[in-house]
């Protein structure tokens, strides 16, 4: 992912993730969880709830439902890491009572920034998550900075969803054309009937059979008959 090898090269983030948003399975009582984008391009789902038990599964499902940037750091003046730490700080946004940090990687983690994906409509779908090895206070231009990842992350993932359902569209034209041409076409010419009969056929017979064929023609809009005698 480029956004992972800039993060890394240039920012010197250790870890960098997308989490969108996805449905939680019958029965957690929610409708929707966070899953990482990555299993959502292979296919797999792997949701974890915004609530367990009625408190944020994480740092991450808080950011997403309140909608708003964190930078977390340990509370105390030392270099704990995220993972021991006893209390924590948000230093971006000032939030208050962060849930337990809940560590995906096996690294020391010392700063976990989070910023909200947003839609054009300003509705979160997700949310871009970076971590450090290295306790880091936030800074003007890291906040520009971040805010600028997020919002690439989230034009990327609307490109991407567009691309998904422009192809989606595609395969099921495709899929009525095939049925569609599967069957007889109507033909767009008007039908017609030659009736032949000898000479000395009866009058009334002829007569009837124009009838008939006269009324179903008016019926349909369409139709044209011939008839010899």
């Amino acid at each position: 992912m480029l956004v992972e090898k800039y993060t890394g090269r240039t920012l010197g983030i250790t870890s960098t993730r997308m989490l969108v948003e996805a449905g939680v399975a019958e029965g957690s009582g929610q409708a929707v969880g966070l899953v990482p984008h990555r299993l959502v391009q292979e296919g797999e789902i792997q949701v974890t709830p915004i609530r367990e038990r009625r408190k944020y599964s994480g740092q991450a499902s808080m950011a997403y439902d309140i909608g708003k940037n964190l930078w977390v750091v340990s509370s105390g003046a030392g270099t704990d890491t995220l993972q021991d730490a006893g209390a924590y700080r948000d230093q971006w946004s000032g939030v208050q009572r962060l849930p337990r940090f809940r560590a995906v990687t096996t690294q020391p983690i010392r700063t976990s920034m989070l910023v909200p994906l947003l839609y054009a409509n300003q509705r979160v779908f997700g949310v871009a998550w970076f971590e450090t090895v290295e306790r880091l206070d936030i800074t003007g231009r890291a906040r520009r900075e971040l805010a600028h990842l997020a919002l690439a992350l989230s034009i990327a993932n609307r490109l991407y969803r567009d691309t998904e359902s422009r192809g989606k569209r595609t395969a099921t034209g495709l899929s009525a054309l095939d049925e569609t041409l599967s069957r007889p076409l109507i033909k767009l010419t008007k039908p017609s009937i030659f009736v032949a009969s000898s000479e000395r056929g009866e009058a009334d017979v002829v007569s009837a059979m124009r009838a008939v064929i006269k009324e179903r023609s008016s019926a349909t809009g369409s139709g044209r008959s011939t008839g010899r005698t």
